[in-house]
């Protein structure tokens, strides 16, 4: 490995071990973080392991505008998303579940296929190569499942109360499925690179 190599996966490694002593690294995802970056030939950078929002936007897409009223990497309870709803303003609400999303940078081509394989066998079918250079191969590793439902209209709602249990409810199933693959895809790198890391100290990985 080239000594640039080292030095950035060394640096998006310690930024990964200030968040989560943090608490800002999301529980569900760490374990398999810490797997990959225990390996020589990867690194991750940005990841979620799935989230519900609710979200206020200006227009639809416009993310420099939008207010986050509430976000959990969790499942959430009808009364923490009428507690979001509630702070809201004029403009459009949105009940939002996403599934995890993981970014791996892999040393070259073959290392990038690698993963990539393990990650459409634990069911994350919308995954791909992202960017291509001559000393690192960018992995999104994400699923199919997704939730966006228009809760408000200008201000104006468009749900009926006694919808919102069945909307909350169909938001945690999404987030769910996501962490179910996401259980899935760490049992396979595990099982795959088995005589290539060890378990020490909790949540730290080194490599052999």
């Amino acid at each position: 490995m080239s000594s640039s190599w080292i030095e950035r996966k060394q640096k998006f490694i310690d930024r990964l071990m200030r968040e989560a002593s943090k608490g800002i690294v999301d529980y569900d995802i760490l374990e398999v973080l810490m797997i990959i970056n225990s390996l020589e030939e990867y690194y991750t950078t940005s990841s979620c392991s799935g989230r519900i929002i609710v979200i206020e936007t200006p227009e639809p897409g416009d993310k420099v505008g939008a207010i986050i009223h509430g976000k959990w990497h969790r499942r959430v309870t009808v009364d923490e998303v009428m507690a979001a709803i509630s702070k809201s303003g004029l403009f459009d609400v949105w009940l939002v579940s996403q599934g995890p999303i993981i970014h791996i940078v892999a040393k070259d081509i073959e290392a990038a296929h690698t993963i990539l394989q393990l990650a459409v066998m634990a069911g994350f079918k919308h995954s791909g190569i992202t960017s291509l250079k001559p000393d690192r191969v960018i992995v999104e590793i994400k699923g199919n499942e997704r939730l966006d439902f228009l809760l408000k209209r200008r201000g104006n709602p468009l749900y009926k109360e006694e919808a919102l249990p069945i909307l909350v409810d169909m938001a945690n199933t999404i987030l769910y499925l996501g962490k179910r693959k996401l259980f899935r895809f760490k049992e396979l790198v595990k099982e795959y690179f088995k005589e290539r890391y060890t378990k020490v100290k909790g949540n730290t990985y080194i490599h052999w």
